[in-house]
């Protein structure tokens, strides 16, 4: 807290001291975000909207525009929010785009499913590649709002659809994963049976394999399936075993607790590539690991001593 609150007086001093200064912009956005910080949502709001009117660029206006916005949303002022976003979102534009989205948020907020939905479903259906990448969390969100209401005959429609036109979309597997659990919640084991199988079959490395292999077991023993009910059991007790193993070995040569490596491991998960190279690397950058191999320490336990 104390440094969000030196930030924000330095800003205000350089602003004070440099009204035309072309950093001023810049200034008055980190007054924004560390006013937000502060939760001084007025002083926060007031320099969010001074950097609108002292950007010296389009691109500068609509990021403190946006900004703006999302404190006026977290502030539970949602219609003045929407107000500043709507002469935008019929813009067909990277930022009109943004704005329709935000604005779909917003209502999600304000308690408006219905209405953000509206706004989702036409920025699913874009195909101008600068929206690309909101069309997919677009498509996405629909699927969940469904979801989440318990609509499971809509939600499933909504998943197969995503999974249809983004199938190198970032939320393919999860899409497969509540495709499968909304058809079978409305009864279509076959079917879910089916979409869980695309994920035991394939090769790509998702936290959804898990609990896919652990639901087809279910569905194979209620549809009578008994052997292949008991082969994906038999699968998942040789698969996770020795993976129990692996991380028990992993524990053991770390020196390090159960909290800790999951701890690592969410870190991993982030991080770009494999996420088991990406845990490897994260380990052994330690500060113990670092000594042991750097040779002043015989031992990672020595090493830990020692830093």
């Amino acid at each position: 807290c104390g440094n969000y609150e030196k930030t924000a007086a330095g800003m205000k001093t350089f602003i004070s001291a440099n009204p035309l200064h072309p950093f001023v912009w810049s200034a008055y956005m980190t007054l924004s975000r560390s006013s937000t910080f502060l939760k001084k949502t007025d002083e926060a709001l007031s320099a969010a909207e001074k950097a609108v009117q002292t950007g010296r660029t389009e691109a500068e206006k609509h990021e403190a525009l946006l900004l703006s916005a999302g404190i006026m949303a977290d502030a539970g002022l949602y219609d003045k929010a929407l107000k500043s976003l709507r002469p935008y979102i019929a813009q067909k534009s990277e930022f009109g785009y943004e704005c329709k989205y935000r604005s779909a948020e917003i209502l999600l907020q304000q308690g408006n499913p219905a209405a953000a939905d509206t706004y989702f479903s036409e920025l699913a259906a874009l195909t101008d590649k600068k929206a690309a990448l909101l069309a997919e969390e677009s498509a996405y969100r629909r699927a969940e709002l469904a979801y989440s209401a318990q609509d499971f005959v809509k939600s499933a429609e909504l998943f197969e659809w995503y999974t249809k036109h983004f199938a190198d979309g970032k939320f393919y597997y999860a899409a497969i994963y509540f495709s499968a659990d909304c058809l079978a919640r409305i009864g279509e084991e076959t079917r879910a049976i089916l979409r869980y199988e695309q994920i035991t079959d394939s090769s790509a490395e998702t936290s959804y394999r898990y609990g896919a292999e652990k639901n087809l077991v279910a569905l194979y023993e209620k549809s009578g399936d008994y052997g292949s009910a008991l082969a994906m059991a038999e699968r998942m007790v040789s698969e996770y075993g020795k993976q129990l193993i692996e991380k028990q070995k992993v524990k053991a040569y770390y020196g390090i607790m159960e909290r800790q490596l999951r701890r690592y491991f969410t870190i991993a998960q982030k991080a770009e590539g494999k996420t088991g190279e990406a845990l490897i690397e994260t380990l052994e950058c330690r500060l113990d690991n670092l000594v042991y191999r750097l040779g002043i320490a015989n031992s990672i336990r020595m090493a830990r001593q020692l830093v």
